[in-house]
């Protein structure tokens, strides 16, 4: 990614690289942050807050609370439902003399359910450590009122906050006042916290800003936008439930068992006591983050919520527990445009597939590491909207990456179109000799000599009627590195020529330019005109021809040259994208480079081929024995390159010049005994490939490179089975 970095900042077009990213990271980012802001993720991130708890590890039950639990068992022994005051009286006589801090009672007695209702009624009127549950009123449902002889400072509400998702995440433990049958603006949970903490002798306070404060913990009241929420019902005071005790947060015995005296004082003196039902008949269940068990639908009784409830707040309180915080919503919106901008990046930088999923599964881990970490401190940061960010910005760079590569593609096709036409033009004159005057007077460069006052002449590379290729060094970069400079000389100074002349180079040049960002084909780094004399300035590659290994090492084994088609093919499928072609591959336009053993495909372009010839009417476009037969009648197609890559293919085998093999007389197609060389499947494929009729032929070089990996994976599979 260093390298890939590197590069792009010595690119000349890294402002408009820049742009893009950018642009695809904000757009992204902005529509995840609209698709926040309206509930779009809220779903899905608070499932993923309920894994976020079930992840934590498990405290220990809170022993200053007993839940007693009135069990389908417990009902079916009274023989009815709701169980008579008597009953209750009972439990509560039995619990009572074991001295707890507080009781609370977590069934409506608004009503009386005789026998015994006078006993209940002077207990809840003596009693000051007994409280009884009401209902709040709401918009579909009435308020229940409490017992008519309890004294109403021990009454809590037992409303629970339910999210739209029917789970239960949110403590509400505190509302305005309002008239009504249930006046009380304290939760049960708090109620009963609240005797606990006032036995221990911690009183509650009211800080400057209005917030209650109990012990060594600031309560804070949700808004409407903490974590994955958006725009809730935070009306009164609410914090999020800390499920940090897994789904048994405090010992649990049964009514039966406190009726039979069956437990233990230490489990009730000087602790609190919530008292309610768990018999699945009575539907006072409810869905949490531990709801979901493997197959299992595992409800939470309201009265094991109202413990958990008064738990959190005893934790918080003696213990110092912070409480499930969150970011601020500028801090949410900076953290999904940062993972945007990452995503962007990945795709600019990370340009091979492995490792860009390699890199976009580290982010994976990232996003969704933090979130786990942060968790274990109370924290709750989303995980789904910077995810979505994060392949967003991926998503929205990749295509504008495809329609920029789209509208290049086609300016490409114009600029083929436009050289073609270039070049049609010169044939015309070239056939019209009279037209053309005499060439113009011609530099010689020499050894040392400087080309354009910047590039000084190493060696000459080759020479031809279009003008001249010197190894150079380019002296005003640092380093003076080695260049490729290539001269082409007009045939002729009339103005007409030199027009055309000058437009096919700037176009060639363009076209140089785009097709130099392949790995496998040379970078062109300037193009100069100078003079009514054109040069391009190209990476040197530093290596042996493919034509110099077939000398040294004589034939090719049958593996490397598979290996060298599918090279040749996979930067043909590159060019071809384009609709271009090459037209002169040859052994002696293959370079395998010294660094990485690669090869590189050189010599692009139909610059070269603009010359003046007194026996030539026509511009010859390729090399004998190479070039297809339609390329040499004017008239290549893609399947032109696939020939020619072919023909290499049974030189490298053969070791012979293809022009110098025998043809059939009937088909016009080279006879070489493929059978000595190589196996049927492999002459298949480069029989295919220079078929005489190019129809006859792959039509792409995407085509040959499928019949090559299946051959490969048959041959995986072979030697699998032996």
């Amino acid at each position: 990614m260093a390298t890939s970095f590197s590069q792009w900042l010595n690119q000349k077009s890294w402002r408009k690289t820049s742009f893009a990213v950018i642009s695809a990271s904000v757009i992204a980012s902005t529509l995840t942050v609209i698709l926040k802001q309206g509930g779009g993720f809220e779903y899905f991130d608070l499932g993923t807050y309920d894994k976020l708890i079930r992840l934590r590890l498990a405290e220990k039950e809170d022993n200053r609370i007993l839940t007693v639990l009135i069990t389908e068992d417990d009902i079916q022994a009274e023989g009815k439902w709701p169980i008579s005051d008597a009953t209750l009286a009972k439990s509560l006589n039995n619990l009572s003399q074991h001295n707890p801090y507080g009781i609370g009672i977590d069934l409506y007695r608004d009503l009386p359910v005789e026998p015994g209702a006078e006993k209940l009624k002077n207990i809840f009127s003596v009693s000051n450590n007994i409280s009884a549950v009401c209902k709040l009123e709401s918009q579909n449902q009435p308020a229940v009122s409490p017992p008519s002889t309890i004294a109403m400072d021990l009454v809590g509400f037992a409303d629970i906050v339910i999210d739209g998702d029917g789970v239960v995440r949110r403590n509400l433990f505190y509302v305005d006042p309002q008239e009504s049958r249930c006046p009380t603006p304290y939760s049960l949970g708090l109620q009963m916290a609240l005797s606990y903490l006032m036995a221990e002798g911690i009183e509650p306070e009211i800080t400057e800003d209005g917030l209650l404060k109990l012990g060594k913990t600031t309560l804070k009241p949700l808004n409407q936008t903490i974590g994955a929420y958006q725009n809730i019902d935070a009306n009164g005071y609410q914090i999020m439930i800390d499920y940090r005790r897994g789904d048994k947060p405090t010992p649990t015995v049964t009514l039966n068992e406190v009726l039979q005296g069956n437990v233990s004082p230490e489990l009730i003196t000087n602790k609190i006591i919530f008292m309610g039902v768990s018999a699945p008949s009575l539907k006072d269940t409810f869905y949490t983050p531990f709801s979901r068990q493997g197959e299992d639908v595992v409800l939470m009784p309201g009265v094991t919520l109202h413990s958990y409830m008064a738990s959190q707040i005893l934790t918080s309180a003696i213990d110092g527990q912070p409480l499930i915080w969150s970011w601020q919503e500028w801090q949410e919106i900076l953290w999904i445009y940062f993972w945007g901008l990452i995503g962007s990046c990945s795709i600019l930088f990370l340009s091979r597939p492995l490792v860009m999923i390699l890199g976009q599964g580290v982010a994976i881990v990232i996003i969704v590491g933090s979130a786990v970490i942060i968790s274990f401190w109370g924290g709750w940061i989303p995980i789904i909207s910077p995810l979505f960010a994060f392949f967003g910005g991926a998503i929205a760079l990749v295509s504008y990456n495809a329609y920029q590569a789209k509208q290049e593609q086609l300016t490409i096709q114009k600029q083929v179109a436009d050289q073609e036409k270039s070049i049609a033009m010169l044939q015309m004159l070239l056939e019209n000799r009279s037209q053309i005057t005499d060439a113009p007077s011609i530099i010689n460069y020499e050894q040392g000599s400087l080309i354009v006052n910047r590039y000084e002449i190493v060696k000459a590379l080759g020479k031809g009627s279009f003008g001249s290729t010197y190894l150079s060094r380019d002296l005003q970069r640092p380093g003076k590195p080695y260049c490729v400079v290539k001269r082409l000389t007009p045939s002729s100074k009339e103005p007409k020529f030199l027009k055309i002349v000058q437009r096919l180079f700037r176009t060639e040049a363009k076209i140089l330019e785009k097709v130099g960002t392949h790995e496998k084909i040379p970078q062109l780094l300037a193009y100069i005109e100078e003079n009514n004399e054109f040069f391009l300035i190209q990476e040197y590659i530093e290596g042996k021809t493919i034509m110099r290994e077939i000398r040294e090492k004589g034939k090719y084994r049958e593996k490397d040259v598979l290996i060298l088609i599918e090279e040749i093919m996979s930067i043909l499928t590159f060019i071809q994208e384009y609709n271009l072609i090459h037209r002169d591959i040859k052994p002696d336009n293959i370079i395998r480079r010294n660094t990485n053993n690669s090869i590189v495909l050189i010599d692009f372009g139909a610059v070269k081929q603009i010359s003046r010839k007194s026996d030539q009417k026509t511009v010859i476009i390729g090399n004998e024995g190479y070039a297809a037969p339609e390329q040499l009648a004017g008239q290549p197609c893609l399947g032109s390159d696939i020939y020619a890559t072919g023909m290499l293919a049974i030189h490298c085998l053969t070791g012979n010049f293809p022009n110098k093999l025998p043809r059939d007389d009937k088909t016009g197609e080279i006879i070489w005994n493929s059978q000595e060389y190589v196996s049927r499947p492999t002459a298949s494929i480069i029989k295919k490939m220079t078929r005489y009729h190019f129809s006859d032929r792959y039509q792409n070089a995407e085509e040959v490179m499928k019949d090559l990996r299946k051959f490969r994976q048959k041959i995986r599979n072979k030697e699998t089975n032996n």
